[in-house]
């Protein structure tokens, strides 16, 4: 580790770069200037100072932020320890993820500050029903005060294992004077990922095999879902994956209709490492799970994303409902919530 500010300029001028990516000392400015802890009486010097080395850090950052990837997380977890009764405490933050598969990047985020009134019997947390409210007002945020294009919204809700059901390419936000629009129609992507394995010690003993498992996706991307998640049968009590196969990344199933048999379900699937599961709440639609499963890893979060968008569109409500109820847990370790000085409550 180079002990002063200089040597660190002078390794970073000296290694190599790729021709397709930034030089490593811009790259590393450009990150350090995005910091959000960086005081702006620290900023505005290092800035001043990378002008007189001819670099070109502001380009640097529109260039990350034009091609990242816009993400709106909210994350959801019990006020008190495995107790949901007491309500939920809601955070959210717009994150810019300039290669969402490389795991040694660093991520641009911001908290959104929430400002919806909670359930006075869940105070100072909220009540589930809260939670749709909470949404709108993000994506309304993410439009008004960030510019954010809708159509390049994805939201990544992480959500405890009673909540993982939840519907959330469903709820519906308010634009213009009276139109409603889906989130799942109107956003780029909606994906749920895990709160309590990012915020409680629960699965923290599987954090290896999730990461393995994670890493081996990197490796498989162009593989068809159909042979990277493997099917599983929770109502008949199969939920075991067979991780020994090294094209295998995760699992799909249809949804049991018992509450707890789905909290079951995610504790194992937990509990395994998984990071990948697609699955669907309507036994009917099987077949809509079967065509997805022909796309690779790599295109199973847009290819998902089109297929509700269609689903969405239906002019019957009951249509509409039972085509989109597809469901997508993506859940990258190396991409976890902020850690930002904020909390709703």
């Amino acid at each position: 580790m180079p002990e002063t500010l200089g040597t660190l300029v002078r390794q970073l001028r000296e290694i190599p770069g790729d021709p397709n990516e930034p030089e490593p000392l811009l790259h590393f400015v450009s990150l350090l200037i995005q910091e959000p802890s960086l005081e702006n009486e620290q900023r505005e010097p290092l800035e001043s100072w990378a002008k007189t080395q001819g670099l070109s850090v502001q380009e640097q950052i529109a260039e990350q932020i034009e091609t990242a990837e816009i993400c709106l997380m909210v994350k959801v977890k019990p006020r008190a320890l495995n107790d949901p009764f007491l309500g939920y405490l809601v955070s959210a933050a717009l994150v810019a993820d300039s290669s969402p598969f490389r795991p040694e990047l660093e991520l641009v985020s911001k908290p959104i500050p929430i400002s919806v009134p909670p359930d006075p019997k869940y105070a100072p947390g909220y009540s589930q029903d809260d939670l749709p409210h909470i949404l709108n007002e993000l994506i309304t945020t993410c439009g008004n005060e960030h510019g954010v294009p809708l159509t390049e919204l994805i939201i990544q809700c992480f959500l405890p294992i009673e909540l993982m059901s939840l519907p959330v390419e469903h709820w519906q936000f308010q634009i213009g004077r009276k139109q409603q629009e889906y989130s799942g129609r109107r956003c780029k992507a909606v994906i749920v990922r895990s709160s309590d394995r990012h915020f409680s010690s629960d699965y923290q003993l599987a954090s290896g095999d999730w990461k393995k498992y994670w890493n081996r996706l990197l490796t498989i991307q162009q593989s068809q879902c159909s042979k990277a998640l493997v099917h599983i049968d929770p109502i008949i009590g199969k939920t075991r994956i067979n991780w020994k196969s090294s094209k295998v990344v995760g699992c799909r199933f249809v949804e049991h209709d018992n509450p707890q048999q789905r909290e079951n379900l995610w504790d194992e699937l937990l509990s395994q490492g998984t990071p990948i599961a697609m699955w669907i709440r309507q036994p009917t639609t099987k077949k809509k799970m079967q065509s997805l499963s022909t796309c690779t890893i790599a295109e199973l979060s847009t290819s998902l994303a089109e297929h509700r968008q269609r689903a969405l569109s239906h002019d019957c409500e009951v249509a509409r409902l039972e085509a989109a109820c597809l469901c997508l847990l993506f859940d990258n370790p190396y991409r976890p919530f902020p850690t930002i000085d904020y909390q709703s409550a």
